[in-house]
């Protein structure tokens, strides 16, 4: 009997091109999923980016604007602190009042830890003590007030890292050593939280710097300070 031109498929056959269709409908459902649900593509998007268009945690709601109130606290403390003693009661800079705070260094020097050869070079020279408190207070100042308006709110963050971790083993020093405690162990955890979550790109205007500079640091080619972002 001759052969027929038309070769019939075999189960082989059969099975193949049944599969072969369920999987791309599992791609094209899988497409449609991801767009209808806005999820993105992590392999192509920054650190930064990252952390402006999705949530912190999807499964508790968790939105970066909830940082806001955390990020208006530690501001106010840093900028409340330098207030008091820079431009509400300029006296405690003075180093002929009674109330200038230089002597707080002297309660503080058995505990300062690594800087103890600083506050020491800087108690026994009066003039480098009265510019170290007074560059302190309006540092605090500025970082406060960036961490409020959300300016430079990574590289804020840090500064008020360094200046909370710095002062960490006088907390217990005072007759409020309680409320100081909790009050630096507070300051640390905050200002680490807002210096890694970039939380003044929401509610603050380093949305604006990110959106005309982009994702900045300190420095690209130095290791460390790559790193340390700015907003």
């Amino acid at each position: 009997m001759p052969s027929s031109s038309c070769n019939t498929p075999s189960v082989l056959d059969v099975r193949e091109g049944f599969w072969t269709i369920l999987f791309l409908k599992g791609i094209e459902s899988s497409y449609k999923f991801f767009e209808n649900k806005h999820i993105y593509d992590f392999s192509v998007l920054t650190h930064g980016e990252k952390m402006s268009k999705v949530k912190m945690n999807e499964g508790n709601s968790t939105r970066m604007e909830y940082l806001w109130p955390l990020r208006f606290a530690a501001g106010w403390m840093f900028l409340d602190g330098g207030l008091r003693k820079a431009v509400l009661k300029p006296e405690k800079l003075n180093p002929l009042s009674a109330s200038f705070v230089g002597g707080k260094l002297v309660n503080f020097l058995p505990h300062a830890g690594p800087f103890k050869p600083f506050l020491l070079m800087t108690l026994e020279n009066r003039v480098l003590d009265v510019t170290f408190l007074t560059a302190f207070s309006y540092l605090e100042i500025v970082v406060g007030l960036f961490l409020i308006l959300g300016v430079l709110t990574r590289l804020a963050a840090f500064g008020a890292l360094l200046m909370s971790a710095g002062f960490a083993p006088a907390y217990w020093l005072g007759s409020t050593c309680e409320d100081e405690w909790q009050i630096g162990a507070l300051l640390v955890a905050g200002s680490l939280v807002l210096m890694l979550t970039a939380s003044g790109r929401t509610w603050g205007f380093d949305s604006l710097l990110y959106r005309r500079f982009g994702d900045r640091a300190l420095s690209r080619r130095l290791p460390l300070l790559k790193w340390i972002k700015l907003w």
